[in-house]
């Protein structure tokens, strides 16, 4: 069982994944709002993994991902968006991203990425 941090401001979303990845055995922290995700990264609470939006209010998902591999190193992190571009993509994997996935995506998606998210983070843990 990991340990997941989602952040999406869209609660239908954000609800649908909590299920989906809780049906799957894993111990989920469910944010809608961004500033309250980045206060849970800077605090250290241990994630194995972290999923955010790219798009939000208050906080973009990039910066959540500075902030992860600031305070979280070892945690991988999934980027969800609904506006991919190539720049984009660059731009997270450079600031260490783990894979981005397109909205809308399908729950085999989601649990394929996040499993081998996992996977990795063992193998570099």
């Amino acid at each position: 069982m990991a340990k997941i941090l989602l952040v999406d401001d869209e609660p239908t979303l954000l609800t649908a994944m909590s299920l989906v990845l809780e049906s799957e055995g894993h111990d989920i922290t469910a944010e809608q709002d961004s500033r309250e995700a980045k206060k849970i990264l800077k605090a250290g609470t241990p994630f194995d993994l972290a999923v955010f939006d790219i798009r939000m209010a208050h906080v973009d998902g990039l910066e959540l991902l500075i902030d992860a591999k600031k305070y979280c190193p070892k945690m991988q992190v999934i980027m969800l968006t609904a506006y991919y571009t190539n720049d984009l993509a660059r731009e997270g994997i450079y600031l260490g991203a783990f894979a981005y996935v397109a909205k809308p995506f399908s729950v085999d998606e989601i649990i394929q990425n996040v499993s081998a998210a996992l996977a990795k983070g063992e193998r570099e843990g």
